[in-house]
């Protein structure tokens, strides 16, 4: 007999509340139930394979099983093949697994904000390249007062 999912009985797929803040001539606190699933997955890169991954409920934080499921990639390639970098988003940011990739020899890559402290000290370190923003187009007003208005920034 499959398992029935409804929000009474939500043990077999997590449940997280998340609040949110909406605008309805003032701002009011909206909290929402989520249900589902997170999955971490190391692939390599050229055959697009799995190494590793993780399977668990919704509420729990990326960074959480993010070392686990390194040590479990490593662990699976064994002598026959060492992983020297590895790609993850915001995240996955913290010191202490930052450091822990740092002592196995792993180079990572994690994408910036440009109001992070990381950020311009990168810059900092840049003699001489080109630095190069992403703009985008947003229309101010309605009717004979609408304008495009350009923003720098990510989108």
């Amino acid at each position: 007999m499959p398992l029935k999912l409804n929000p009474q009985n939500n043990a077999a797929c997590g449940k997280g509340k998340t609040e949110l803040r909406r605008r309805k001539r003032r701002i009011r606190k909206v909290y929402e139930i989520v249900f589902g699933f997170k999955i971490w997955v190391v692939c390599d890169p050229n055959s697009r394979l799995p190494i590793a991954m993780r399977f668990a409920t919704i509420e729990v934080a990326d960074i959480n099983f993010a070392k686990e499921v390194i040590q479990q990639a490593i662990t699976n390639m064994g002598e026959h093949s060492k992983i020297t970098s590895i790609a993850m988003d915001r995240g996955f940011i913290d010191g202490t697994l930052v450091w822990w990739l740092k002592s196995k020899g792993i180079t990572f890559y994690i994408p910036d904000k440009s109001n992070m402290d990381v950020y311009n000290d990168a810059l900092s370190l840049i003699n001489t390249g080109h630095l190069a923003n992403r703009t985008r187009k947003r229309n101010v007003g309605y009717g004979k007062t609408k304008q495009w208005k350009r923003l720098l920034g990510g989108w």
